[in-house]
């Protein structure tokens, strides 16, 4: 008897050791896959943030003087989308030529390490630039229907209010407007941007932001292609320079690739080179409009 007992109690410990180990071989495969998961939507993933040095300020930018849209040439230097390499190809070449920017985000990419996450959005801010809103996920606004329409243009503003964040202006993905669109985009900013500016045959009046065109929902940028020439960016300044205009120029990702709205940090460097020697303030769009007495 006390032997069956025996044989019994040891195929129970058995049998339990087996279950114990089954068990923590499936806990292992669940936790595995979450913890990647959390990581990534928590940004955890992405390597020691780099703190970005200070702004070295340009001597013209030191002036005290109020600034007077259309009295004075201006020029602003925008990004779109948020890319992760805004943060760690153009910012250190940012803040060496002293160029303020404005950085136009998307609130719904934070969780891709393709996209700028919330510690890099801080340290960009607190770095001296400024923030406005790109949608949540970047879709044409012109294309969707009024609750879509709602969604893109106000949450992006909720989102980053609820971080702490000011985000007066936007500026509509691929710089598609309409009247549908623009009448929502009125009701939670102070501004929308286009990039209808196309340097390729000349610059005019529909290329550089003047005192007769200007409108603060359908502003003028210029999209800085792979394809845009050192030369085409002088001519730009000078029109501006000539005619106390406000030229508004839009970077998106910054890398070796050769995506036709991205710029290789070469190019990237040698534009800011050039921007930081002129003599014209450089100056966030939200500067800009302050100077017209917008969102004051």
């Amino acid at each position: 008897m006390a032997k069956k007992s025996s044989a019994a109690w040891l195929r129970f410990l058995k049998n339990s050791l087996v279950l114990l180990l089954v068990c923590a071989v499936l806990a292992l495969l669940l936790l595995l896959p979450l913890q990647r998961w959390g990581k990534a939507a928590w940004g955890k993933t992405t390597p020691k943030l780099e703190p970005l040095a200070p702004l070295n300020l340009r001597y013209v930018d030191k002036n005290d003087d109020p600034l007077q849209l259309f009295k004075e040439p201006l020029i602003s230097v925008t990004f779109d989308d948020g890319w992760s390499s805004i943060y760690t190809s153009a910012m250190p070449l940012l803040q060496l030529y002293g160029i303020r920017t404005t950085q136009y985000l998307l609130s719904g990419t934070n969780a891709n390490p393709s996209y700028l996450g919330w510690e890099q959005i801080e340290t960009i801010k607190k770095a001296g630039h400024e923030l406005g809103c790109h949608s949540v996920d970047h879709p044409n606004l012109t294309a969707l229907n009024s609750d879509n329409l709602l969604y893109q243009v106000r949450e992006c503003k909720t989102t980053f209010n609820y971080r702490g964040y000011a985000v007066p202006n936007f500026a509509s993905p691929y710089g598609a407007s309409n009247k549908q669109t623009l009448a929502v985009i009125k009701q939670f900013y102070n501004s929308q941007r286009n990039t209808d500016a196309d340097l390729t045959n000349g610059i005019d009046e529909h290329d550089i932001n003047l005192a007769a065109n200007f409108d603060r929902y359908n502003f003028i940028s210029m999209a800085v292609r792979q394809s845009t020439t050192i030369e085409q960016i002088k001519q730009a300044v000078n029109y501006t320079i000539a005619n106390k205009g406000w030229l508004v120029l839009t970077y998106h990702q910054v890398d070796e690739k050769d995506a036709e709205f991205g710029q290789n940090p070469v190019t990237l460097e040698k534009q800011l080179a050039y921007l930081s020697s002129t003599p014209v303030r450089i100056v966030t769009v939200g500067q800009a409009l302050e100077s017209l007495g917008v969102g004051q």
